[in-house]
């Protein structure tokens, strides 16, 4: 019954039900003594969804319909290996490009390079670790209640490399 409601309205409003999985299931039977037992059924299900609208309008629908644990499992840029090549290969023409200024002044020629290696010696915050970190922002809704917004921030992508090139 809640399933069906929630299916109908996640159609309603527009996601689309491709993005919905089945995570998870469960059940457990309670024992009462003096009524029926009952088994209590649970079922954990991710939908993908593309921006932070999205996402405020998907937990608005949830608490609609009385659906009371939901969570954001993991956000993520659907090009994010793109950009983390592209900023690699950024990085490596710096490298390119500082070894031939460098050697020009001393009046000398960038060779073939000899060790070209990614350098990790950067330590992250624990919230660089997802793609897309998310921030919460208190944002009063027209009947004057505090309400959750939630925004996506900049991705931030770095990369060093260090090259070391043969002169010629």
């Amino acid at each position: 019954a809640q399933e069906d409601k929630l299916l109908q309205k996640l159609k309603e409003n527009g996601f689309d039900i491709q993005n919905l999985s089945l995570s998870g299931a469960g059940g457990e039977l309670q024992y009462r003594v003096f009524r029926k037992d009952q088994v209590l059924t649970e079922k954990t299900l991710l939908m993908k969804v593309k921006s932070a609208g999205e996402v405020n309008k998907l937990f608005q629908l949830l608490d609609e319909l009385g659906i009371e644990d939901a969570a954001i499992v993991k956000t993520s840029h659907s090009a994010i290996e793109k950009l983390r090549r592209e900023v690699k290969i950024q990085a490596m023409k710096a490298a390119k490009e500082k070894a031939d200024y460098l050697l020009t002044a001393i009046g000398e020629q960038t060779g073939k390079p000899l060790v070209i290696r990614e350098q990790d010696n950067t330590i992250y915050p624990a919230n660089i670790y997802s793609n897309v970190a998310v921030r919460q922002e208190a944002a009063y809704d027209k009947a004057g209640g505090l309400q959750d917004e939630v925004a996506f921030t900049k991705i931030k992508i770095r990369y060093e490399i260090f090259a070391k090139f043969a002169i010629k």
